[in-house]
């Protein structure tokens, strides 16, 4: 403990610091504008400019009111809370209402076998509000990783090498209500979060949008894997929609159907595979430019992609489609159905995370990390 203005009972083992208070151990860093502490049971209650950081996962947490605990390791900030994972490379910032981390109890085999039974979680929708909040941490690891994930993803991730690999402390992420985030090559937005650091997973929740560069990834559900070895994914689950704006702001690629898996290798979109009424829209080139409007459709696509655009596109199961060349593109052509760029709610720095949608209005924070 430090701070320069302040009481401690050491009788009660209560402490209440109010200026410049530090309170520090050899994985953890806890600062604020005054900062209530119950040493015997473990509880903090930090409030002004409030930030937790967890040394080992990069990962600090800001708000106007943090609570904690040491022994359960549990923190939550509310108040323009804030979660910041940084790197040498880049940072994340991400706001949400809620902001929670704990230690990540669960096992990913047990999560498997879950999902893979056909239990009413995986058969779920987006969770109820009242529904993480009220379960025990130990729950929530299982319920918010089953929710919305099929057996097939389940057991890609307990195959996977790096998932099976647990750090020495290991944490779950949730994030409640309005999340907004930033990271110089990612953007996104959705109601709820759920992120792993043990295998590196992130799951997002009701009306999930991500960008990046020039390309807008929708879907009922959303789920990021993070490995190291194999290439990266994101798994798009019912009403999945990916549109990437051409170079002249004008055009758009689209690819859409009831599921999808995006295939990333060294930060590029390469391969892209459609489950259930795929359906595409690309401008196809030759060596002397645009030639006309691919359209395409087909129960199960897979789609090469090379440096943005589609080099290659194959129809697996009754395929349909035609090239209309440029002169002949009607103006209902250029969109498929549930077509919606959604460009103007974006977050474009690490402060308009805070920007509020309905009132189109930013509600910006004291203070962010520089992390």
């Amino acid at each position: 403990l430090y701070a320069e203005y302040g009481w401690y009972d050491s009788m009660k083992n209560l402490a209440h610091l109010t200026k410049k208070p530090r309170i520090w151990n050899i994985n953890q860093k806890v600062k604020a504008d005054s900062i209530f502490y119950d040493k015997e049971k473990g509880d903090g209650l930090a409030l002004g400019h409030a930030r937790i950081e967890d040394i080992e996962n990069h990962i600090i947490v800001q708000g106007n009111r943090v609570v904690y605990n040491d022994l359960s390791k549990i923190a939550t900030a509310t108040d323009s809370a804030v979660l910041i994972q940084y790197s040498k490379t880049d940072s994340l910032f991400l706001h949400a209402q809620i902001l929670r981390t704990m230690p990540d109890t669960s096992k990913v085999s047990v999560r498997a076998s879950v999902l893979s039974k056909g239990s009413k979680l995986a058969a779920s929708k987006t969770p109820a509000r009242d529904t993480l909040a009220a379960v025990t941490p130990e729950a929530k690891a299982l319920t918010v990783k089953a929710l919305n994930t099929d057996s097939i993803a389940a057991n890609a991730l307990v195959k996977d090498s790096t998932a099976t690999v647990k750090p020495k402390d290991a944490r779950l992420v949730l994030a409640y209500y309005k999340v907004r985030f930033y990271r110089q090559d990612m953007q996104g937005k959705c109601d709820s979060l759920a992120y792993w650091s043990k295998d590196s997973t992130i799951q997002l929740y009701t009306a999930p949008v991500i960008w990046s560069n020039r390309n807008q990834i929708t879907a009922d559900y959303i789920e990021m894997i993070n490995r190291t070895k194999d290439p990266d994914e994101v798994r798009m689950k019912e009403n999945a929609f990916i549109i990437a704006m051409e170079e002249d702001s004008v055009r758009f690629n689209q690819i859409k159907g009831k599921n999808m898996v995006g295939f990333i290798r060294n930060n590029e979109l390469y391969k892209i595979d459609v489950s259930g009424n795929g359906q595409s829209n690309y401008y196809a080139y030759d060596k002397k430019g645009i030639i006309g409007l691919n359209q395409a459709q087909s129960s199960n696509i897979t789609i090469y992609m090379n440096k943005g655009k589609v080099s290659r596109i194959a129809l697996i199961k009754s395929p349909d489609g035609e090239l209309k060349p440029m002169a002949q593109i009607e103006e209902g052509d250029k969109r498929l159905p549930g077509f919606n760029w959604q460009q103007e709610i974006r977050p474009k720095s690490k402060t308009d995370i805070f920007r509020t949608e309905e009132k189109d209005q930013k509600t910006l924070p004291n203070k962010i990390s520089k992390k």
